[in-house]
């Protein structure tokens, strides 16, 4: 009798789950047309039903970052996806970093100095995501993106300025510095209206972020993140320190990405890396 009134059960439980929202995806290049060894940006838009959420590269407490993967070519090298500021939600779990709404991630290519003028390409682009709201659900699409191959770049599309929205690398930040010294990963430069500094770390393999210890003045801010690095087997271990320097609380506030390459050898910490402008 007891397995009768499970089997009973299960299709009107399973029936309460919503199904999957809908997830729309586009992608297009920064340029009409790239040019042989001239880096150039895949804009990819995502947009998100209303109270729904998808998850930043270092999702946080709880779910998945959404991840774009190029179908592997010699002829397209890509660098690491470029995130939005994503919003801090407070769930019964902890904190997660949340996207939502219409969201743009920027995926850097370096096309081959072999190819070839007056040529067409395609990219192949895989993007996964973990969406939530009261329920979660693995999603994802394939997006298949043109490329036309010029004597030069250019010139703009009209999605390139959306690249401009995301967090632009912190060494293009007047007047910071960026260092890392004695287990610390040091910042420091001009204070900005929107708020208190922060920083927001992208988890790694290689190491672990304590809280940051933050002193300021009238006109500047000097940040002190302690590192716990974890000793590799090998002995030596390269690796990167990914995170945001952040202003204020929202998500249209400003950001910057830090991306410090580091290596760890046996005891001791080899790098020590300044960046200022």
């Amino acid at each position: 009798m007891f397995w009768i009134v499970v089997s009973l059960c299960l299709p009107a439980i399973a029936a309460e789950k919503p199904a999957p929202p809908p997830v729309a995806c586009e992608a297009s290049v920064s340029v009409r047309h790239v040019a042989p060894g001239v880096p150039f940006d895949v804009i990819c838009t995502m947009k998100i039903p209303p109270g729904w959420h998808v998850y930043w590269e270092d999702s946080g407490a709880s779910g998945v970052p959404t991840l774009i993967e190029l179908e592997s070519t010699p002829d397209f090298v890509r660098s690491a996806t470029r995130y939005p500021r994503p919003t801090r939600l407070h769930l019964p779990e902890g904190t997660v970093n949340a996207m939502e709404g219409e969201i743009t991630l920027v995926v850097p290519v370096t096309p081959s100095s072999r190819l070839e003028p007056g040529s067409q390409r395609t990219l192949q682009f895989d993007i996964e995501w973990f969406i939530c709201k009261e329920h979660c659900f693995i999603g994802g699409t394939n997006l298949a993106v043109p490329i036309s191959v010029g004597e030069v770049a250019g010139p703009p599309t009209t999605v390139a300025d959306k690249a401009q929205l995301i967090p632009q690398p912190i060494a293009s930040r007047p007047g910071t510095k960026v260092r890392i010294r004695d287990k610390f990963l040091e910042i420091s430069g001009p204070i900005d209206v929107a708020g208190r500094p922060g920083f927001l770390p992208v988890r790694s393999l290689c190491a672990t972020f304590g809280n940051p210890n933050t002193t300021r003045d009238e006109t500047m801010f000097h940040m002190r993140i302690p590192i716990d690095y974890d000793q590799p087997d090998s002995g030596v271990a390269t690796c990167r320190i990914r995170g945001l320097l952040t202003f204020g609380v929202n998500q249209t506030d400003p950001a910057w990405m830090i991306d410090l390459p580091y290596q760890v050898s046996t005891g001791e910490l080899d790098l020590e890396l300044e960046k200022s402008k």
